[in-house]
């Protein structure tokens, strides 16, 4: 006789709710033993901003940025929205193409719509990288 995996999860469901098996344990059914096994669960650490050295602690030093498309009367929009982490402060602004060059003027131009200085950014880093790279690859 077969038996289906819904049928092996409500006996399953059944007998936890006897307290005939452990209910904080995930059991599974090895097909090819007839037997049921438990699942051991993985706890992996969060990654952590404290953890990679960062320290946050004046408007300018974290600053999130992502995109939105949209479209609106058979235009596509852009909408790039920039959010300082310590102050709170949102600055948003709608662009006509997803160019390079139109997010490059905006990216070039936040630190003075937030109001102050953006301190570093990851694209600050991989040009530094890619700047030692070169150096070091034609020196």
């Amino acid at each position: 006789m077969l038996v289906s995996e819904s049928t092996v999860g409500r006996i399953l469901t059944k007998l936890r709710q006897a307290e005939k098996l452990p209910s904080k344990e995930r059991l599974g059914y090895y097909a090819r033993t007839g037997k049921l096994r438990t699942h051991k669960k993985r706890h992996t650490k969060k990654l952590r901003r404290k953890d990679l050295g960062m320290r946050i602690n004046r408007p300018g030093d974290l600053v999130q940025i992502d995109g939105i498309e949209g479209y609106w009367l058979g235009k596509h929009y852009y909408i790039v929205n920039a959010i300082d982490y310590v102050s709170g402060k949102v600055v948003s602004r709608a662009i006509s193409s997803k160019s390079s060059a139109k997010t490059a003027d905006f990216l070039s131009s936040l630190s003075a719509l937030m109001g102050f200085p953006l301190r570093l950014s990851r694209q600050t880093m991989v040009v530094n990288m890619q700047l030692g790279f070169m150096t070091w690859l034609l020196g």
